[in-house]
């Protein structure tokens, strides 16, 4: 039966039609947003747990692995300590998972890397002897025999490896490579002005008056390390034993001067230098394991390109390179001509001091810095 538009049963037609058709369709539609709703908001919440539990056990994962990889660093080190043998000493694979032994490919000088802080058993002093298992000096000059069980190669060249520590703020170290020098009490005049130290990486020189000068650098209370006899990148690098014959004259040299044996070093050039390529792995082996650490940097004055620079850009050249880091290692030159390295000093003291450095004395407790290499 038709109905007209407009009349009642029209209406009430589509009232009944609302009431028991589009109503029930939009519950049902209502509900079935409200349950797939629940649903997603479940697999969410499911998702994120699975994400949590795979979280917490790649961060048991990496825990682990840091800590199998402190115990390889560790398990290496007291090796080298204890003049293990030759082949784990030039063992490519080892050597490479050990950060403290990078292998010497390309590497830029800018980038830097913590070195590991393990606590190696110390070795014995000078005057010790070494366990049954030693071996003689690793080289290609010469080949030793063991005296006595201990180092036949320079015997007395020979530390107690440090264990290294963190500092807790943020911290700048000075150093100065090539002294002493006409400069060098300059420099000393102008640290003892801000009551600050500095570490200065020495050459072997015949002037007397420099010898002096280094006693001196002593006297104030600064540290002198060892930084090779000639500088003369050829012989040192040639070989690891021209290397030891360099740096045992280095600090026979310090030692007989100031009464000082020096316990750390920097290689000529920076560790990452191009002569060092062959031999850098097992130098730094070796001098590890006669208990000598070294120390690269990650902030420069750039005075090492030339000796006539404007003091202002030196400053400007630590300053910029120091910004942004908790911890910094800052490379000087100390040679006759670096007038410029000395009138930047008290800028470059100040200036670090206003980023929050404290500047302390570089000992061989400080973790070092050492570059990156690939």
């Amino acid at each position: 039966m038709s109905v007209e538009w407009g009349s009642v049963a029209f209406f009430k037609k589509l009232i009944r039609f609302a009431l028991f058709v589009v109503l029930p369709t939009s519950l049902v539609a209502l509900l079935a947003m409200v349950v797939l709703y629940i649903v997603q908001v479940s697999n969410l919440n499911g998702r994120i747990h699975d994400l949590e539990t795979r979280i917490g056990q790649l961060e048991a994962q990496a825990s682990a692995k840091t800590v199998t990889h402190d115990r390889l660093v560790l398990e290496r080190i007291r090796t080298l300590q204890a003049n293990a043998k030759q082949e784990l000493l030039f063992s490519l694979d080892g050597l490479r998972s050990v950060v403290l032994l990078p292998d010497e490919t390309d590497v830029t000088p800018d980038e830097t890397i913590d070195l590991p802080s393990p606590t190696p058993s110390p070795t014995a002093g000078p005057s010790a002897t070494p366990g049954p298992d030693a071996t003689p000096s690793l080289g290609t000059d010469a080949s030793p025999t063991p005296i006595g069980g201990a180092f036949a190669l320079f015997p007395d060249f020979h530390q107690t490896y440090p264990t290294f520590s963190a500092p807790l703020a943020k911290v700048a170290y000075l150093t100065f490579d090539d002294g002493p020098s006409d400069r060098t009490l300059e420099i000393l005049d102008i640290l003892d002005r801000y009551s600050v130290k500095a570490a200065f990486f020495v050459l072997d020189h015949s002037n007397v008056r420099y010898a002096d000068i280094m006693r001196e650098v002593v006297r104030r209370g600064n540290a002198i390390g060892m930084h090779g006899a000639s500088h003369n990148y050829t012989t040192i690098y040639a070989s690891v034993d021209s290397f030891l014959r360099d740096f045992e004259a280095n600090y026979r040299y310090i030692l007989s001067e100031t009464g000082v044996a020096p316990t750390f070093y920097r290689f000529p050039g920076g560790s990452s230098t191009s002569f060092a390529a062959e031999q850098g792995s097992a130098i730094r082996a070796e001098m590890a394991r006669r208990g000598f650490a070294f120390y690269d940097w990650n902030s420069s004055s750039g005075d090492g390109n030339s000796a006539n620079q404007d003091p202002a850009v030196l400053a400007a050249n630590v300053l910029s390179t120091a910004k942004g880091k908790s911890r910094v290692i800052v490379l000087s030159h100390d040679t006759a001509d670096r007038r410029a390295t000395v009138a930047a000093l008290p800028t470059i003291i100040e200036g670090l001091q206003a980023q929050g450095f404290r500047i302390e004395l570089l000992t061989p407790d400080v973790r070092p810095i050492a570059f990156k290499v690939s």
